[in-house]
């Protein structure tokens, strides 16, 4: 009889074991910090979140912009180019084109306020006719490479940013004889803490000719 009560205790202790196994959560084999994972799927999550949000249409002073992935050519950050300051980061000098801001606004509300702020009074637009001043904005995920230029927080770190968004707004078609407009590149990056950072602004410039119509290097101006 008390053999089998034994019996009966082990087949039990077996059962609750196995339950307890069953119930925890698979452990990633090729990840042993799980906090390091989480923080990664954080970074894609919010990449993957804006861009889920467009096609996006908004209203500024009279005009219907739209905010997608594809009004404009996904352009190499040397079009928009300024001269990089440099800065030690351990062994390793990086280049970082601009001062990293703080956290703030997503790379949609940071496009939309520096439309808002630039574009012209709707009195003007309204002279000119909806053939001038066309606006559009489009956004492309940075290449990890890209993202990799900047450090992951303002504290200037040797935690590198791997998550990135490019946000380019484009004005055409400018009532001037020589230039026919502009563009704008804006990099953001995901932070530690799970945030956007505006990292990076270059711009060029559209040159109008008699002749010929074309983007002039970054840093130039219309011949």
């Amino acid at each position: 009889m008390q053999k089998t009560m034994w019996i009966i205790i082990f087949i039990v202790l077996i059962i609750v074991v196995g339950i307890l196994i069953v119930g925890r959560t698979p452990v990633d084999p090729e990840n042993d910090n799980g906090m390091i994972n989480d923080n990664e799927n954080d970074e894609e999550e919010l990449v993957q979140e804006l861009l889920e949000q467009l096609p996006y249409e908004t209203t500024i002073e009279g005009r219907t912009i739209v905010f997608d992935t594809e009004s404009v050519e996904q352009t190499s950050r040397e079009e928009y180019a300024r001269l990089p300051y440099e800065i030690d980061i351990g062994d390793e000098t990086r280049l970082v084109e601009t001062q990293i801001s703080h956290e703030g606004e997503s790379p949609i509300e940071f496009a939309e306020r520096f439309i808002e702020n630039n574009i012209p009074p709707q009195e003007e637009l309204e002279m000119y006719g909806e053939n001038m001043y066309q606006y559009s904005v489009s956004f492309y995920e940075m290449s990890e490479e890209e993202a990799s230029m900047y450090p992951a927080d303002d504290g200037l770190t040797d935690e590198m940013a791997e998550e990135g968004i490019s946000a380019y707004v484009r004005l055409m078609n400018l009532p001037d004889d020589s230039i026919g407009g502009n563009e704008n590149r804006f990099d953001f990056i995901v932070s530690s803490t799970g945030g956007w950072i505006f990292v990076w602004h270059g711009e060029r410039t559209f040159c109008r000719r008699p002749d010929q119509e074309f983007w002039q290097p970054a840093n130039e101006l219309c011949p």
